[in-house]
Order: C-alpha cells, then sequence, then structure tokens
C-alpha cells in the first residue's frame, strides 16, 4: 500500500524557514500569484500546494511545501523530494546554525537540487559571505540573494540573475521524475562541442602551470567533460544531462572565482558562449559577439 502512496505523491520542492519570515511570499512570487496561495498538510509538520508549470522543453505538476523545522516528513515525502530551498538571515547567527542543523536530514532526503536563499549578505554580515559561499561549495548548494548589493566594480555581476527568477530558473532546469516532454528540441549546435574541447584543453595547459590551482582546474575540466557528454548523447539524454549541468551553473562559476583574473574572464566567456549556443544560438551569431570585442 505504501508503494502505491508513493507513486501517487508528486515530486516535492521543500521550502525551509530558518528564522526568515518571508516564506509566503517567496513561494507567492515563484507562481506569479498576486496573493498567498492556499495551503493543505502533506505529512506532519509539512504543508504544501501544487504548482503547475511549462517550460520550453516539457510540462509538469510538483508540490511546493513549507516548513519551520527540521524534518524527514515521512518515508513516501522523502522519496518525493527533489529540490530543497532553506532560506535564512545572515546577520543572525542562530538563522545560520538552523541552515547548519539541516546538514544530517538532506544526507538521509538526498535531494538533487539544494538551494540557500537569503535577502543579502556582505562580508560585513554575521556570517560573511564568504564562509557562506565556501560553505555552499562544500555541500553543493547555490546561494541566491534576493536582493543582492550591486558592486559596480564586480564586472562578472552584470551577466547574473538574482533573487526569484535565478530560483525559478535552477527549478526549471532540473529534470523532474513526472516531466511530460514536448516535442523534441533542436539538435544543439555543434559549436558547443568545439568550444568545449578548447577549454578543456586550455584549463588542462594551465594546471600543468599553475600547481596552486590543481583542485579548481580538475573540477572546471569535469564539468567540461559533462557537457561533451550531453553534447553527444541522443537527443533526450543530451536534454537531460544538459539541463543537470545547467543547474550546477552557479557552483562552476564559484569555484572558477578561485582562478586569476585573466583566467577567470576566458573560462567565463566561454562558458557563457557555450550555454548560449546549448540554447539554440547560431555559428554566425556567437561568431559576431566574438568579433564584437
Amino acid at each position: 500500500m505504501a508503494e502505491d502512496q508513493n507513486k501517487d505523491m508528486q515530486p516535492c520542492c521543500l521550502f525551509a524557514s530558518c528564522g526568515f519570515e518571508n516564506e509566503d511570499k517567496l513561494i507567492k512570487d515563484l507562481m506569479n500569484l498576486d496573493t498567498v496561495p492556499s495551503y493543505g498538510k502533506v505529512v506532519e509538520d509539512i504543508v504544501g500546494c501544487n504548482w503547475d508549470f511549462e517550460t520550453k522543453y516539457y510540462t509538469c505538476s510538483i508540490k511546493l511545501c513549507k516548513t519551520n523545522k527540521p524534518t524527514l516528513g515521512s518515508q513516501e515525502f522523502a522519496e518525493a523530494l527533489e529540490a530543497v530551498v532553506l532560506s535564512f538571515h545572515p546577520d543572525q547567527i542562530e538563522s545560520w546554525n538552523q541552515v547548519v542543523s539541516w546538514l544530517s536530514y538532506l544526507e538521509h532526503l538526498d535531494p538533487s537540487v539544494k538551494l540557500l536563499v537569503c535577502n543579502s549578505c556582505t562580508e560585513q554580515s554575521q556570517v560573511p559571505r564568504l564562509e557562506i559561499q565556501q560553505w555552499c561549495i562544500k555541500h553543493e548548494f547555490e546561494l541566491i540573494e534576493l536582493h543582492p548589493l550591486v558592486n559596480d566594480e564586480d564586472e562578472d555581476d552584470q551577466f547574473e540573475v538574482d533573487g526569484i527568477t535565478r530560483i525559478r530558473q535552477v527549478l526549471f532546469a532540473h529534470t523532474w521524475s513526472n516531466l511530460v516532454m514536448k516535442d523534441k528540441p533542436d539538435t544543439i549546435s555543434p559549436y558547443m562541442k568545439q568550444l568545449m574541447d578548447e577549454t578543456k584543453q586550455e584549463q588542462l595547459e594551465a594546471t600543468s602551470q599553475s600547481s596552486g590551482n590543481l583542485d579548481i582546474h580538475a573540477e572546471l575540466g569535469m564539468h567540461a567533460e559533462e557537457l561533451n557528454k550531453a553534447m553527444n548523447a541522443e537527443s533526450d539524454d543530451g536534454l537531460e544531462s544538459f539541463e543537470k549541468l545547467f543547474s550546477k551553473f552557479q557552483l562552476m562559476k564559484a569555484k572558477a572565482e578561485s582562478l586569476p583574473a585573466d583566467e577567470r574572464k576566458n573560462y567565463a566567456e566561454k562558458i557563457a558562449m557555450s550555454f548560449y549556443a546549448a540554447i539554440g544560438g547560431s555559428d554566425d551569431e556567437i561568431d559576431s559577439l566574438g568579433d564584437s570585442d
């Protein structure tokens, strides 16, 4: 009987408040609603609502859940959970401690998508931004700021997407277990494979010249290899691999920040052009982007 119940349970995305008061607004804005949705009990200590959405490639129906305490829910819920969003205040140590307390639960829940959300954070926060970023890298979270403080000197930030838009992007990029594919998308441009082959080779050469960055270059090379595999796969399998890789984009960026400035800029340019090609940009368009420098 438990197996049948599990089959009927929709995939879940859990919003867990760690001293964050705007959880309802977060969910409302994600769903593009004017008012807070009505919630029903999912399991003990967890309520939720249905969310039907569609992307360029698929349609899907999931359950957006929320809780204000660490919990495993139930076996059926744990098996249905595919994404978790922890929200906190970087200026409150107790809020950060609640975030950390979720780790032991997440080891058992093992969601594919893990996001850490706050209004904004800086090096002057009670929990410094660098410490938060390092924690996210270690535990495979993506840090998303709803209202980031703009730094005009940081050229990388001008191409970033933040807030609800970024949360929505990550959730749309995930391959939900019950998604229904639309017509097969066009084949990804071969230009992407060429760019990633060149990037991987440059990283290998840079690794031999910079022993202090060995781990970072190895990580970037791994992502390049994943992208190549997505290129070589059949259409449906390639789409799934690419969507999983896209969800790691912020993690790739965080690791790239450890590279020297010139290498980081070159890497960011190639990744941006690769993703542009992946979403249908033609070779001529990409060439013109390179010529505009």
